[in-house]
């Protein structure tokens, strides 16, 4: 494996969640964290950078003040609708995706670094300590959030 390679495997869960727990929007992490490492990778071909991890977080950080300011709205069900091949089963994943990405979207940014870290697969104690909460916070977020879109979504 090459020392890109490398680097990426081992740094790209944190970098992840560096750049959700700085994001203002989430709309846009994939993008931001996909053009973080390309930049990367194109520095280590033109010249030898001596800490790795600093100038991806230096990149990643300037892309999210870039877009801060652009504030652009990009579509998170897009990659889920890509994994279906049923027209129909899109349409309504779409719709679903789409209510629950609204509503979630109107609440407080913590709670929605709370909801979405926690479907990343993040333990409540890691969100917690990472957003600066308690766990019982978090928890409390996450139960809520579900009982509203449950309830929305059954009527």
């Amino acid at each position: 494996m090459s020392e890109f390679e490398v680097f990426y495997q081992e740094s790209y869960a944190k970098f992840y969640r560096f750049l959700i727990l700085q994001a203002s929007n989430l709309n846009n992490i994939d993008d931001i964290l996909q053009n973080a490492y390309l930049a990367l990778y194109k520095k280590m071909k033109k010249q030898k950078i001596e800490n790795l991890e600093a100038y991806l977080y230096k990149v990643g950080w300037n892309l999210l003040k870039k877009e801060r300011k652009l504030s652009k709205e990009c579509s998170l069900e897009e990659n889920i609708l890509n994994s279906s091949s049923n027209i129909e089963e899109k349409v309504e994943l779409n719709e679903d995706l789409n209510n629950v990405w609204k509503y979630v979207k109107k609440k407080d940014v913590l709670i929605q670094k709370a909801f979405y870290l926690y479907y990343l697969g993040m333990s409540i104690k890691d969100i917690a300590k990472n957003l600066k909460v308690n766990e019982s916070q978090v928890k409390n977020y996450i139960y809520r959030t579900r009982k509203e879109l449950k309830e929305m979504m059954t009527k």
